[in-house]
């Protein structure tokens, strides 16, 4: 199960359906309880059935990211707050991605800050309970008696907030930290990942392979083209770093998860061999870029080569004060007749992505009854990421 852009932390009641996008309309401490609440209820309706949840980053609310409005002390309450209610609704293994809005230091800062008491929010999870900083459970993938999922502590980074874990046997999640890689903000603290996180990244990808491991990626900013404004989302020399590593070792990736945008989107990488992994946004819970109240629920199995599929997913939004399905993705794009990267790879050879394009802008604002604007004046070609 993925959430995303929870962005927690308005002093009034937020608008689960509003008709536009407002910077203002972030989640209020009643509604977000509400809203897990009734995500709980799903799960012992048996209506999902998760195993772990994946939080796809931005806890904090704009008006406290903002450098200019919030403060360090104000960031690290509603990151505790967020921790704090997730850990005892969920009776399962709950893993964090670090988001823009999650520096103490401000809206795309550093992970780490020295000055503030919390440090960052790997050290503010752990206060709260999260026993592996990075996630709720703290089993080490290298000890004898390995129970799953378990993290690869080893190689984990707490002062730049990503790591990688196997939620299962021969199924590994690698969690970036890709604020570090985004375009737009260049005095934050580029140049890292060179010597960093890409190659960890790399080195992490090579190991999968080496033990013929599926890979799963998250992160909280996309790579690709924004569709809102046109614009990369990433730094091109990240980018191509980046994209070099993954054509390396596509074969072990079935899948790259994340969120930023709070809509309901979906991309496609396409490697040199034309091999395609899918790129699944999750929609925010805050509604403040125009969605409705959203989530994710992945489905996944192992075959009988050993190697793990990512089959679908169904998405659900808040309307009439509760959860109500949206939509499967195999069924919609596919007719339920195929795995999602087949999916998407039928659309690529068959060239049709215009109508990928006119499926995804039906669930753009992930079933808001309000707001029922889409991606407009994009190129289909622009869901293709290479």
């Amino acid at each position: 199960m993925v959430l995303g852009d929870i962005h927690l932390g308005a002093k009034q009641k937020m608008d689960t359906a509003p008709a536009k996008a407002h910077s203002d309309n972030d989640l209020d401490l009643k509604t977000f309880t509400a809203l897990l609440s009734d995500i709980d209820q799903l799960i012992s309706l048996k209506t999902i059935s998760p195993n772990s949840l994946l939080v796809m980053g931005d806890s904090v609310d704009h008006f406290d990211g903002d450098r200019q409005t919030g403060t360090p002390s104000g960031r690290e309450s509603q990151l505790r707050l967020t921790f704090s209610i997730l850990l005892p609704t969920f009776k399962m293994p709950i893993s964090y991605v670090f988001g823009n809005n999650d520096s103490l230091l401000g809206d795309y800062q550093q992970y780490f800050d020295i000055e503030s008491t919390g440090h960052s929010a790997y050290e503010i999870a752990k206060n709260a309970g999260w026993s592996g900083g990075f996630s709720s459970i703290s089993n080490d993938c290298q000890s004898t008696d390995v129970t799953f999922p378990c993290l690869n502590k080893n190689t984990e980074s707490q002062m730049d907030g990503y790591y990688s874990e196997y939620l299962a046997k021969g199924l590994k999640l690698v969690v970036l930290n890709s604020v570090l890689f985004e375009a737009s903000h260049p005095d934050t603290y580029h140049g890292n990942y060179y010597n960093g996180e890409l190659n960890w990244f790399n080195k992490e990808l090579a190991d999968a392979s080496k033990n013929r491991d599926s890979v799963l990626i998250a992160m909280h900013v996309p790579l690709g083209i924004n569709l809102y404004n046109k614009t990369s989302f990433w730094e091109q020399d990240a980018y191509d770093d980046f994209t070099t590593t993954l054509n390396q070792y596509a074969n072990e990736v079935i899948g790259i998860l994340v969120a930023h945008t709070h809509n309901e989107e979906i991309r496609l990488f396409k490697d040199k061999n034309n091999h395609v992994i899918p790129i699944i946004f999750t929609a925010g819970l805050s509604t403040s870029h125009g969605n409705a109240p959203s989530f994710k629920y992945l489905t996944i199995h192992r075959d009988q080569n050993s190697k793990w599929i990512l089959d679908s997913y169904k998405t659900y939004y808040y309307t009439n004060n509760q959860f109500n399905f949206l939509y499967d993705f195999t069924s919609t794009y596919c007719n339920g007749l195929s795995t999602i990267a087949n999916c998407l790879d039928d659309y690529l050879t068959q060239k049709k992505l215009s109508s990928l394009l006119t499926i995804m802008n039906q669930f753009y604002t992930a079933g808001n009854p309000n707001n029922h604007s889409g991606a407009h004046d994009t190129d289909a070609n622009d869901l293709i990421v290479n």
